[in-house]
C-alpha cells in the first residue's frame, strides 16, 4: 500500500511541476510583472460656447482622440444663468 502512496505523491509533484513550468512559459517575458500598478496617461479637452451643445465638430473631436487609443472617462459641464459655457471631456490610456 506504502509503494502506491508514493507513486501517487511524486505524480502529483510531477503534475504541480509541470503545470507551473508551463504556466511561466506562457506569460509574456516583456509585460511588467503582475504586482505592478498600470500606468496611466490623462488628457482634458475643454470644448467651449455652441460646440458644447454637440455639434458635428465636437464629435469629430471626440472620436480622434478615441482613434488614438484614448478612452472616454468623464464629462464636466460648467454652466452659467442656466446654459452650458463649456464642457471638459477627461481621457485616459495606458502608458
Amino acid at each position: 500500500m506504502k509503494k502506491y502512496s508514493i507513486i501517487y505523491v511524486l505524480g502529483g509533484a510531477l503534475a504541480v511541476w509541470l503545470t507551473a513550468s508551463l504556466w511561466a512559459q506562457d506569460s509574456d517575458p516583456g509585460a511588467p510583472p503582475s504586482n505592478t500598478p498600470q500606468a496611466w496617461e490623462h488628457l482634458a479637452l475643454e470644448i467651449q460656447g455652441d460646440q458644447v451643445s454637440g455639434s458635428r465638430e465636437t464629435a469629430q473631436k471626440i472620436n480622434r482622440r478615441g482613434d488614438q487609443g484614448w478612452e472616454l472617462v468623464d464629462v464636466e459641464s460648467f454652466v452659467r444663468d442656466g446654459s452650458a459655457t463649456k464642457i471638459v471631456c477627461f481621457f485616459e490610456r495606458p502608458k
